[in-house]
């Protein structure tokens, strides 16, 4: 083992260069190896889940044409099962100063925000704007902009308020229960992929799995291939490529070690 670890010290260079997670993500060569390293186990992606209500089974009877095409169906709702969600590094821009109104300071004691509610425009491009008290005009940061598109366009699962749940107290408590998917999936419906609150969340939770090599609970799910830019993208590879040699899966830890050189920029 520990000569393993050796090797993988050094097919991974502690480099400090680093492309933008996002363009080695929709690279075409790193979305293929990371979709053949998420590896399709049935008994994975077809698991019991919990459901509001049991719908009344039904039996058909099909011939062989038309049981080839449910088969073919069913493969596509596998696929889509395991479509990864986007990976972009944290939008930390801070919001752009649009005007200074020193004259209507003390106007109010509270900051007020504005929003264009025409339609056509989407939750990212809505036109909206916030004055603060010192009569600075503003754009809006992630959570304003979050709390303004919920109150006038709210998502079907998203909150106006973050989830407790995502607070570190409680979220580790999640963690340790091993509901990894259930904080990945609830943080894909509150957060925009670039939110620096969801990459926050997703981190702790990637960090919670490699400290406790819990790689196969994410396994053929839609969060493993994340999981691996993750660790690859921030030199912290080793267990997982130690996890896969010992499992056989040769072919999954190089190309783990060749997701790792597109990350860090290396031939």
């Amino acid at each position: 083992m520990v000569v393993v670890r050796f090797i993988c010290r050094r097919l991974l260079n502690t480099s400090t260069q680093r492309k933008d997670i996002g363009q080695v993500f929709i690279n075409e060569d790193v979305q293929r190896m990371l979709k053949d390293i998420t590896r399709f186990k049935e008994e994975t992606i077809f698991r019991r889940r919990q459901v509001p209500e049991l719908g009344t089974p039904k039996m058909v009877f099909m011939t062989n044409e038309q049981l080839e095409k449910a088969k073919e169906s069913a493969y596509h709702e596998v696929r889509n099962r395991l479509q990864m969600p986007p990976v972009l590094s944290p939008n930390n821009k801070e919001p752009e100063i649009l005007a200074k109104d020193e004259e209507i300071v003390g106007y109010t004691k509270f900051k007020v925000m504005f929003i264009d509610i025409s339609p056509g425009f989407s939750d990212r491009n809505r036109l909206m704007s916030v004055r603060e008290t010192d009569g600075t005009l503003r754009e809006p940061n992630f959570e304003e902009r979050s709390r303004l598109n919920h109150m006038f366009y709210p998502g079907e699962y998203r909150t106006i308020d973050v989830p407790k749940m995502f607070e570190d107290e409680n979220l580790y408590k999640v963690l340790q229960r091993k509901d990894y998917q259930l904080v990945l999936n609830r943080a894909l419906l509150q957060f925009e992929p670039d939110d620096p609150r969801y990459t926050a969340v997703t981190s702790k939770v990637y960090d919670y799995i490699n400290e406790k090599q819990d790689f196969d609970s994410l396994r053929s799910t839609r969060h493993f291939g994340p999981l691996c830019l993750y660790l690859a993208y921030n030199n912290k590879a080793d267990d997982l490529i130690i996890e896969m040699l010992s499992k056989s899966l040769l072919e999954d830890a190089a190309k783990l070690v060749k997701i790792y050189y597109k990350c860090h920029d290396i031939e």
